[in-house]
């Protein structure tokens, strides 16, 4: 699910920046994105990224298309039934128990008030084109993980 989050991240970069994406995430538009507002904007950003066919299921070969060099165990992890689909449900549990979103809040509210400003994914998104790399995901890999 790792790509996943940076799926979500490039996500975040590019549309979260935006006045329209970010008054969505900003569901009680106090012009700040708390982390529940957060968690819940970025689980269904990415999830939506990934089911490309909108029929709320990831398929192997969607999980594939931004997971390509994670182990398939993975996929098959995260596909708690074993049904061969990993639901929003099942998507959502994984990014709860790895904190895939909790980590991400904290590294971009850098003054630690609990909340993100536009001023904060601003700042983000310039930090990440500064980072080394041929790709936007690759980008957004160093960004993430630099402290």
């Amino acid at each position: 699910m790792r790509n996943l989050l940076y799926c979500g991240l490039a996500t975040l970069a590019v549309s979260c920046s935006t006045k329209e994406s970010f008054k969505t995430a900003d569901i009680d538009d106090d012009n700040a994105v708390t982390f529940t507002e957060f968690d819940s904007y970025m689980k269904k950003t990415v999830f939506d990224e990934i089911d490309t066919n909108r029929d709320g299921k990831v398929t192997m070969d969607e999980w594939r298309s931004v997971n390509p060099n994670d182990p398939i165990s993975e996929f098959h992890e995260t596909d708690k039934n074993g049904d061969g689909f990993i639901t929003r449900t099942e998507a959502d549990a994984e990014f709860d128990r790895e904190k895939t979103f909790q980590k991400l809040f904290e590294k971009l509210d850098s003054n630690r008030d609990g909340s993100l400003s536009r001023a904060e994914i601003d700042a983000f998104k310039a930090k990440m084109k500064q980072q080394p790399g041929k790709s936007d995901l690759e980008k957004l890999s160093q960004a993430a993980s630099t402290e």
